[in-house]
């Protein structure tokens, strides 16, 4: 800070001096510049708080612009003149036993997925018609075809669905 007052006392200092010297072209005696230095007065500091700071939302960094679609590409993929970024081929690709689909391994077979989405989605259309929307007082069990009842001593108290 005081580096600066000095520089722009300088700074007023020359002014005048140029403005006198075109004026009279003999700067008068009489004519000085006085400056009282004044101390700054001491502020209390409070605590500081990250409160303050956030106020009543949070500080996210975000990008300021978009990234263009050849950025994106380039950053993915690279590019001939500088990095070529070489597709790998994946080794963990597999067949499913079920359908005779290929899936990543660790993952599901799609085509098996949706054939048991549509199987869970007939379920719930056979409890919906069988009961409706009252409460499900009795335990609800699905048998496919050519299953049986697994206790014949539940049979009073379930509701049995087949499709």
């Amino acid at each position: 800070m005081f580096p600066r007052f000095t520089y722009l006392i300088q700074v007023l200092r020359n002014v005048e001096r140029s403005l006198i010297n075109s004026i009279f072209h003999n700067p008068p005696k009489e004519l000085a510049l006085a400056y009282v230095h004044q101390r700054d007065t001491v502020i209390p500091s409070k605590k500081f708080s990250i409160k303050d700071i956030v106020g009543d939302g949070f500080l996210l960094a975000v990008p300021k612009f978009r990234r263009t679609i050849e950025k994106r590409l380039k950053r993915k993929y690279g590019s001939p003149e500088y990095v070529w970024k070489m597709l790998i081929p994946k080794t963990n690709i597999k067949v499913c036993h079920e359908c005779g689909h290929y899936h990543e391994q660790g993952r599901l077979c799609e085509k098996c997925y949706k054939r048991v989405q549509e199987e869970t989605r007939k379920i719930k259309n056979k409890i919906q018609e069988k009961i409706g929307n009252s409460r499900i007082e009795q335990d609800v069990i699905v048998l496919y075809e050519g299953e049986s009842i697994p206790d014949q001593k539940r049979k009073e108290n379930e509701t049995h669905l087949s499709e």
